[in-house]
């Protein structure tokens, strides 16, 4: 039996000590952070359930840490500390009373083997309660539920035998498989919101291609996100390597990559031999794109999630597009405009933030623009073509650019040829390199002129018009047509006599 005395984490470390000194309280740590220690795994969330005062060991505990206290439901007596170790990572403690004063009881209650788990911490061995057998099915590499009834208790929990099951690489059980129409009945019962929060730890995971395959192979994507469907086995064109919902995984899984590649993860999956050439592209603007990752629109939804539900629906719009003939290709024009509505809706009823949602709509309707003909523009004309780019897409700019790639990978596999690659290499640093070392020029230039300057100097009255001239202004400088502010009037001046003043 596994004890606290063989296994050496940061948590028997720094908070086991601490919690010990509480000698007339008994404490045990569930769930998760046990499943992951016997895993050998780090675990900065951790549960804890408490026969006695839940508030005053959690305050009491704060404080010994020097973290902070919060109370997450009164009613129920759940209460939260936060603080950091010495090493400034965040770590998340929750408190909550036992269920019905009983931890067998409490254990069995949970969804899978593997989160029934338990350490009395009050014991000097830290003995691990395991009534649902989960570390046998830790070993044997199998995901089980606790009871016949699992789902039917809490039918968001079919969605999470997906990500277990990825995340850890278990095989799902065949009890599990028998009683999961139950959770699939029920699962209308359940809030968006909660669909929502499960859906999009799903999104941050690192095995999210295999988690969202699975979804769909047990039947519950077509009660989580029903428009997804139409992508399988839809015919994209002679030029793709997949059909439709393939091309979506391999998307993902190419996306995840690069975000693994920045935050130094173990690479799970052989990527083609192109994908170094990207991992060049992203050691070069790491810095830059990891702050662009770190930063949130809602906190505690990591931009991780929210991009990769991004690529998830980007081709959404293709089964509901109709195809037009050019090349001797099959091109779907108005994917991106349906896609974009497609997923406003259902990030609507996930009741997602206004932002967020914008931030989605503006990535989807504008996947397609990175796809810039450098080879067959001028200096200035590519620049404006950027200017035009960024308009559109806005801060979501560095994001497409790095989805590119993983488009373009997805689209031709080993049939890629060097050309093509390359120039996907150079619109995407070309994308990069513009947002983030010529953002001023680029992205977002200040008119050389003002409203004010263009309206007494030029006799133009007050209105749209002037929005129209300073927005054309500063595509002319963007492209490089206008440096100074006497180049700036000469070009207001030759504007207003080809298009008037009024």
């Amino acid at each position: 039996m596994q004890t606290f005395s063989t296994i050496d984490s940061p948590f028997t470390k720094t908070i086991l000590p601490i919690l010990r000194t509480f000698k007339d309280t008994r404490i045990y740590l569930v769930g998760g952070a046990v499943r992951d220690t016997l895993l050998g795994k780090a675990s900065h969330d951790l549960d804890f359930i408490v026969e006695g005062d839940v508030y005053q060991i959690a305050r009491a505990a704060a404080d010994k840490l020097k973290g902070a206290f919060f109370i997450l439901d009164n009613e129920r007596r759940y209460a939260r500390v936060i603080f950091h170790d010495d090493q400034d990572t965040r770590i998340m403690m929750d408190f909550a009373p036992v269920y019905e004063n009983d931890i067998q009881r409490d254990l069995r209650a949970r969804d899978f083997t593997i989160n029934a788990l338990a350490w009395d911490i009050s014991a000097d061995e830290g003995e691990l309660i395991d009534p649902c057998g989960g570390e046998r099915d830790l070993q044997e590499k199998v995901l089980e539920i606790c009871s016949a009834n699992a789902f039917t208790q809490d039918a968001v929990r079919i969605i999470r035998v997906a990500r277990f099951a990825a995340e850890y690489d278990l095989q799902v059980s065949d009890q599990i498989k028998a009683t999961l129409a139950d959770g699939l009945a029920q699962i209308h019962t359940i809030s968006e919101e909660r669909k929502r929060d499960e859906l999009f730890k799903i999104l941050e995971n690192a095995s999210v291609e295999k988690a969202i395959k699975l979804l769909e192979e047990l039947g519950i994507l077509n009660v989580l996100l029903p428009e997804l469907l139409p992508l399988i086995d839809f015919q994209q064109g002679s030029h793709h390597n997949y059909d439709g919902w393939n091309h979506t995984l391999h998307v993902l899984r190419y996306c995840r990559a690069m975000v693994g590649h920045l935050y130094t993860e173990r690479k799970r999956d052989i990527m083609l031999p192109q994908f170094q050439d990207v991992e060049f592209l992203l050691d070069e603007y790491k810095d830059y794109l990891l702050k662009a990752f770190a930063q949130t629109l809602v906190i505690d939804r990591p931009m991780v999630s929210l991009f990769m539900f991004a690529a998830l629906y980007h081709d959404v719009g293709n089964p509901k597009d109709e195809a037009i003939e050019k090349d001797g290709r099959a091109r779907y024009i108005k994917h991106p405009e349906l896609g974009r509505d497609l997923i406003g809706l259902r990030a609507r009823k996930m009741a997602l933030a206004k932002t967020e949602i914008m931030w989605l709509e503006t990535f989807v309707e504008n996947h397609m623009l990175p796809y810039i003909d450098v080879d067959a523009i001028s200096e200035m004309d590519r620049r404006t073509a950027l200017f035009h780019f960024y308009q559109h897409a806005r801060h979501t700019s560095p994001f497409l650019a790095l989805f590119s790639l993983a488009d373009l990978l997805a689209t031709y596999g080993e049939n890629i040829t060097a050309q093509r690659w390359e120039l996907g290499l150079r619109r995407a640093r070309m994308v990069l390199q513009g947002y983030y070392q010529e953002y001023d020029k680029l992205v977002d230039p200040v008119p050389l002129l003002n409203g004010n300057e263009i309206q007494f100097e030029f006799d133009v009255p007050p209105g749209k018009k002037i929005g129209v001239i300073l927005n054309d202004l500063r595509r002319a400088q963007a492209s490089g047509a206008v440096h100074t502010k006497q180049d700036a009037r000469s070009w207001v001046r030759a504007f207003i006599r080809e298009n008037g003043s009024d």
